[in-house]
């Protein structure tokens, strides 16, 4: 064990992990900071992994498109509504027909494979990294237009990377009678034999201009629609519903600006000799085919893009959330290790382990310097060692004993607690990494109540569970807008509330909430129904299965009807009894929820003091007592 270190800011910056391999830029709580509290922040990844990430998601998404892809470029041929059919549907069955259920389907598959990868890797790898270069304000989402400016500049990249696979891809995908090359690498060879290398190029620039649009629009629309799905509790990061449902949004979008390029391209490619480039290509279409048939085969482009963007960007989401999931546990295990941490339960370890950033300095870098005011944080090194020096006594020129600190150790720990300045000067031994944790974010840890933790959960893998769980979430944030309590808060406050609420289930004659018992919860009816009485011993003489009599009810609730409320913010104990009068789902909203969502939602109190007081015998409430 590492004794007390002193901790101080880093004289040199150091370079901080902080890219993600989502489209979403990573930004503090939008309520976060202005109340004081330390951000939720989605668990960052090392910028570099959205490269391959990108790469294996596009790559193996390939496999569910193809057989559309190749439906697509045979429906753009000229004349090809006579052989082929008119319809998509109609296309691929001549195509199993004539040429095979796997072979026509999956002709031309391992350079559509290396298409998308090599494009992807640039398109989709590079868009967050652009985005959080030219938008630097963590404190609001980044605008539409950096987006689709970071869209372009990304998809330009991925079309250059991409054309020479994707010249190779349209040609191997006509009809097998009409192809003179065996497979790709044949392909590659025999047109820089016969047409030289340039050919591999032909069109770049109709293929940077299209994937400029297309890339703007796919991944500004995308990455728009995660986050509202996300920011509104609708789907949870990592959920692979939550890539699939954004990116059929983003197919539409992108299908409606890129067909007339990629149609006008198509001819360029299969008809080189007569369309010289793509804008005499696209002036013969308008002319002789008329404007329509720019969007020639725009129904099978849409089916085609729809499911590979659906199936890349879940598969994304996946991959991310997997990798995600694996630092979590990473930065756990090292904070377990450290016996200051010991108090939190494992859910705040979790949490914890969210909110760390990791840090790299090379040999001989100054770490932190004495004399420094506090950074606000500690170090556990992950890699490497450092040099510690008191400043009373100067540097000591040896390496030995308790003066350097080794993987597993960690120095800063006083500043966990205190905010003088350092006493000593901390140098790295070698090349380092650090674990570094923040002094707020471990007070807010050590503040929150259990329930508050983890208001965002990470993505199921179970696609059924996620899409009814968040159909549930939006039909009982529904209700709880009908609700007077809560109808003043925001979709996004109620969403938060259903969110950590749960549903109970309660047999005929079942007790609910009893007199005289201490309120910790507040229901809502969400079907069947229930009834009030003010005394246990009513329910206790009836037999099962019979019902109170009615001049023994007090009040009925049914779907979309509450009670609870009173005694919960009040503090007093319950005034009546609460029984099933059939079979009864409710929805019950904890007392340690409330508290907790309060440092969260400030205005949630305020919300629901403004209703309570619409009751007469609540004008003199005035504060929670859940507080």
């Amino acid at each position: 064990m590492p004794r007390n270190r002193g901790s101080a800011v880093a004289s040199t910056p150091p370079r901080v992990s902080t890219a993600q391999s989502t489209l979403t830029v990573s930004r503090r709580d939008r309520r976060g900071h202005a109340n004081g509290k330390p951000s939720e922040r989605k668990l960052q990844l090392p910028g570099w992994v959205s490269l391959p990430n990108s790469a294996v998601a596009s790559c193996v998404s390939v496999l569910v498109t193809n057989p559309m892809d190749r439906a697509k470029t045979l429906m753009q041929l000229p004349g090809s509504a006579k052989t082929w059919g008119k319809s998509m549907r109609e296309v691929v069955k001549n195509m199993v027909q004539k040429e095979g259920a796997l072979r026509g389907p999956y002709r031309g598959l391992p350079v559509a494979m290396a298409r998308e990868s090599s494009k992807n890797v640039f398109r989709i790898g590079l868009f967050a990294p652009i985005l959080m270069a030219i938008h630097e304000n963590d404190d609001a989402p980044a605008p539409a237009w950096k987006r689709f400016a970071a869209g372009c500049m990304s998809g330009a990249v991925g079309a250059v990377s991409s054309n020479p696979f994707d010249l190779i891809k349209t040609r191997m995908q006509v009809p097998a009678a009409m192809c003179e090359y065996e497979n790709g690498f044949a392909a590659f060879k025999k047109i820089c034999a016969k047409e030289g290398w340039k050919t591999l190029y032909k069109g770049v620039w109709a293929s940077v201009m299209r994937d400029m649009l297309g890339s703007s629009v796919n991944l500004t629309v995308q990455s728009i629609a995660s986050e509202a799905l996300v920011r509104n509790m609708i789907l949870s990061p990592g959920s692979p519903v939550l890539g699939a449902v954004s990116g059929v949004l983003s197919a539409a979008a992108s299908v409606a600006v890129m067909q007339p390029i990629d149609t006008s391209r198509a001819y360029v490619y299969l008809k080189p000799h007569i369309h010289k480039n793509v804008m005499r290509a696209f002036r013969y279409i308008v002319i002789r085919e008329g404007p329509l048939a720019l969007y020639k085969g725009s129904g099978a482009h849409f089916l085609r893009t729809a499911p590979h963007y659906a199936a890349m960007f879940a598969l994304l989401e996946l991959i991310t959330g997997s990798e995600r999931n694996m630092l979590l546990k990473r930065n756990k295990s090292v904070l377990e290790k450290v016996h200051m941490f010991d108090a939190l339960s494992e859910e705040k370890k979790a949490r914890l382990a969210c909110m760390v950033e990791t840090k790299h300095f090379k040999a001989g870098e100054t770490i932190v310097s004495a004399g420094d005011n506090s950074p606000g944080e500690m170090y556990i090194m992950t890699h490497g060692s450092v040099k510690v020096a008191d400043a009373k006594n100067g540097n000591k020129s040896d390496y030995e004993g308790h003066d350097v600190i080794h993987r597993g150790g960690y120095f800063g720990e006083t500043f966990m607690v205190t905010s003088g300045p350092s006493q000593e000067n901390v140098t790295a031994v070698n090349d380092v990494s650090l674990m570094a944790v923040p002094r707020e974010a471990f007070e807010s840890c050590l503040a929150e109540d259990d329930a508050s933790i983890a208001l965002f959960d990470d993505g199921l893998t179970d696609p059924a569970k996620e899409i009814g769980m968040a159909w549930r979430r939006l039909r009982y944030e529904r209700t709880l807008a009908n609700i007077p309590v809560f109808k003043d808060l925001g979709s996004y406050e109620r969403a938060m509330v259903v969110k950590q609420s749960k549903r109970y289930s309660y047999k005929p004659g079942q007790k609910v909430i009893r007199r005289g018992e201490q309120a910790d919860k507040f229901y809502i009816v969400l079907k069947g129904s229930a009834v009030s009485t003010k005394s246990d011993s009513d329910v206790d003489r009836i037999a099962a299965g019979s019902k109170l009599s009615e001049d023994r009810i007090l009040r009925h609730f049914g779907p979309g009807h509450y009670f609870g409320e009173l005694a919960l913010l009040t503090g007093q104990p319950r005034l009546a009894t609460v029984v099933a009068d059939e079979p009864l789902d409710v929805l019950a909203i904890d007392k340690d929820v409330l508290k907790s969502l309060r440092s969260s939602i400030p205005t949630l109190e305020d919300a629901i003091i403004r209703n309570l007081r619409r009751f007469d015998h609540m004008d003199s409430f005035t504060t929670m007592s859940i507080a």
